[in-house]
């Protein structure tokens, strides 16, 4: 499997500006835009979506940057999501770079640090999916990950099947599994068989390989997941072409 650390986040292709508010985290019914929420541990923008309804249940896609982003930096990728009818939260990681940015892992070669800190990272988005369902009313819940961000997703999502619907994995690396420091195991693998997976690589992505992608899409294929794979025209960065395709995918898997 690809070192989660090793990947560097690239300049997004497409980042456009956004509002962010810091007043009350209810809007009135019908109101759209963007709050900054604050859980116990993490701090993430939330995007509300058009005509929001506090009345209804919305599905929750929880969106993690690369190494060395922000959530500032991120959330503008997803604002055309705000004309879909779900919730998008965008946490920032915990710790800061040196250049620059956040990691959602903290850094180090000591893999005998990993357990700790990689599950610290796992349940502190579990607690942030938790508090912004006190808050709002929520329904099924996708984490997406971009670059390092992808191996929290694959993380939060294999170890925490009953909250989780679905991963989406874009250009980024699988931890390892069952090796020293690992904290996925054969039986996370075996008891996370309904989580969906959606699996993307930009073709001209030189900072994750082919092999990578398609080890990803053949190990969950193998252990009997439902996987969606997608290739797209690009490099190590997220397109419209892909988000599109990521809300296509959302929307097939969110009702119900």
């Amino acid at each position: 499997m690809c070192n989660r650390r090793a990947i560097t986040v690239l300049a997004l292709s497409f980042f456009g500006a956004a509002t962010f508010s810091c007043g009350s985290l209810l809007p009135d019914d019908g109101a759209a835009g963007d709050v900054v929420f604050h859980s116990q541990h993490l701090m993430a923008r939330l995007q509300l979506p058009q005509r929001y309804d506090s009345s209804k249940a919305y599905p929750l896609l929880v969106t993690l940057h690369g190494n060395g982003g922000t959530a500032g930096s991120f959330a503008p990728t997803f604002s055309s999501f705000s004309r879909e009818p779900i919730l998008v939260a965008v946490p920032q990681g915990e710790y800061p770079k040196s250049v620059g940015g956040y990691s959602w892992f903290f850094e180090t070669s000591d893999r005998s640090l990993w357990e700790h800190y990689d599950t610290r990272s796992v349940e502190h988005i579990v607690e942030l999916v938790s508090e912004i369902g006190a808050r709002y009313r929520t329904g099924k819940v996708f984490v997406l990950g971009f670059s390092q961000g992808a191996a929290l997703a694959y993380m939060v999502g294999l170890r925490n099947p009953s909250v989780v619907t679905g991963v989406l994995a874009l250009s980024g690396p699988m931890p390892e599994v069952d090796r020293e420091g690992s904290i996925v195991h054969a039986e996370h693998i075996e008891a996370a068989r309904d989580v969906k997976m959606f699996i993307a690589r930009g073709t001209g992505d030189a900072a994750v390989g082919r092999q990578v992608f398609t080890t990803q899409r053949d190990f969950f294929l193998a252990n009997g997941y439902s996987v969606t794979s997608f290739e797209y025209s690009g490099g190590h960065y997220l397109t419209g072409e892909l988000l599109s395709a990521v809300q296509e995918w959302l929307r097939m898997h969110s009702g119900g």
